[in-house]
């Protein structure tokens, strides 16, 4: 279910956002289809709790240099560069369950920028 979910969300060039620390398959997948991983940040001193504010710069870093590579296109959802964030919850490797607040803060950010979650 994974690879397939992966599949119909990645091509060359996109981005998933992935945890650090985070299980590896999710790397192998996404350079499998030419896209790339970037990965946030957990924050151990928060239960490993995802840096959101991490994870939002990424997402602006990311979509500010697409819409610079691809200033001659219409900037879309085909061309956007980060496809989807993955949430691990139960996290593998760190064993952390995010509390409700935490996933609906997750959830405003995805939604913030229009971004599936996969988890």
């Amino acid at each position: 279910a994974l690879e397939l979910a992966l599949t119909a969300l990645l091509d060359e060039d996109s981005v998933l956002l992935v945890p650090r620390p985070g299980f590896p398959l999710y790397q192998v997948i996404a350079e499998s289809h030419g896209a790339r991983v970037v990965h946030y940040d957990l924050l151990p001193q928060s239960g490993w709790e995802c840096d959101l504010n991490h994870m939002e710069s990424i997402i602006l870093h990311e979509e500010e240099e697409a819409m610079r590579k691809n200033c001659e296109k219409k900037y879309d959802a085909k061309n956007r560069a980060v496809r989807a964030i993955l949430i691990n919850n139960p996290s593998n490797p760190t064993g952390a369950v995010y509390s409700e607040s935490h996933l609906m803060d997750i959830i405003r950010v995805a939604a913030r920028h229009r971004l599936p979650i996969i988890s």
